[in-house]
């Protein structure tokens, strides 16, 4: 190889390096990278409290035979379990009111067709 074509490899290669492990490892920022991290932990904080309300609201509406459906679902991925022990902590929930507790989806369809409450 030429000396024009060793530069040309050496310079592509170098320009490739730079731009694939330029973000390899974040270097530490110091006091920038803290105040990042609080405003973060703030937001983070924040949001949680906005949709433990929102969560609060919906499910007020919803006992007050209120239409919530037009919502996005703020139980979006929590499992039953945990939207029983979420509606206890709010004070929404007494079990012995629910006769569907504990039962699956097919279960409370048999229930219902044999009670005549469809």
């Amino acid at each position: 190889m030429s000396t024009f074509e060793k530069l040309y490899w050496g310079l592509g290669v170098t320009g490739l390096s730079l731009v694939l492990f330029s973000n390899a490892s974040p270097l530490p920022e110091g006091k920038k990278d803290d105040k990042n991290n609080k405003d973060a932990q703030l937001a983070i904080k924040k949001a949680s409290e906005e949709l433990h309300a929102r969560r609060v609201k919906i499910m007020r509406a919803h006992i007050a035979g209120k239409s919530f459906v037009d919502e996005d679902s703020p139980f979006e991925g929590m499992t039953p379990q945990e939207i029983t022990t979420f509606l206890k902590e709010c004070g929404l929930r007494d079990d012995s009111d629910d006769p569907f507790d504990g039962m699956s989806p097919e279960e409370i369809d048999e229930y219902a067709r044999l009670h005549g409450l469809n």
